[in-house]
């Protein structure tokens, strides 16, 4: 995704971040970035996401329905897997497309205006986390 710059170019490092897209912005971000549409419509990954959930590449994450990444949640409408996103208070589970699951810790949505058509979270992999404590705790039983 290229930088659209319009008229003279930022002087100073305030004037470049306030040119740069949003877009870009969520592009090179870190951390893995879902947008979705309150019908459950998958509008928007960032390639974090889509290495995350093992897809081949972020503009293909938008044909998928949500109710078939969500673990248990085939059956469901893809609005009812929103609004199970927008109040997880803890690991959300998802289908990798390897055949495993990844744990994950959901972001509140990033935007807040009640109007907003759209819901922005940021995932983080805690699978490895949750394993490590996991067998941490397994040992500590085991010579308990």
């Amino acid at each position: 995704m290229e930088e659209r710059q319009q008229g003279t170019p930022p002087r100073d490092l305030w004037g470049y971040l306030h040119a740069l897209p949003a877009l870009v912005l969520l592009e090179r971000l870190p951390t893995a970035m879902l947008g979705v549409g309150l019908a459950g419509d998958i509008v928007y990954a960032n390639p974090v996401c889509a290495e995350l959930l093992g897809c081949s590449d972020a503009d293909s994450m938008t044909r998928l329905r949500l109710p078939e990444l969500l673990v248990g949640h085939a059956d469901r409408s893809p609005s009812d897997c929103v609004a199970t996103l927008r109040n997880a208070e803890s690991t959300v589970s998802w289908h990798h497309f390897e055949g495993y699951v990844i744990r994950t810790t959901v972001s509140a949505s990033l935007l807040v205006k009640e109007s907003a058509q759209l819901v922005l979270f940021c995932i983080t992999d805690v699978t490895h986390w949750l394993w490590c404590m996991g067998s941490a705790a397994d040992r500590r039983e085991a010579a308990g």
